[in-house]
């Protein structure tokens, strides 16, 4: 995770929009998530796949929506205490810690 805490500008850009990486983080309210990168994000919630639209990187958030657009992932790889939060209309649900898988297929 430090690798990733360390990313910035276009090494960062290229890591989220490029890459598939998934990262698995605990949510009290869902338990075990993953969260997928990439050109085609993705969520795993409860054993459900639910593709992503959108994904965008800002220079300091990896975003995404998915769940027909109800629902927003967010990573900030700098954030020392939730790095991944879920975004459901205006409730927000902070994870962590997270664990990085690089091969992930």
């Amino acid at each position: 995770m430090r690798m990733v805490e360390s990313l910035s500008g276009a090494k960062a850009k290229s890591f989220f929009m490029k890459e598939k990486h998934a990262f698995t983080t605990n949510c009290l309210v869902w338990e075990d998530v993953t969260m997928i990168t990439g050109r085609y994000p993705a969520m795993i919630i409860a054993g459900s796949v639910m593709m992503g639209k959108n994904p965008r990187w800002d220079g300091r958030e990896y975003s995404f929506t998915f769940n027909g657009g109800s629902m927003m992932a967010r990573f900030v790889p700098s954030e020392p205490r939730h790095k991944f939060v879920i975004q459901a209309g205006d409730k927000f649900y902070g994870c962590g810690p997270s664990e990085i898988d690089h091969n992930y297929e």
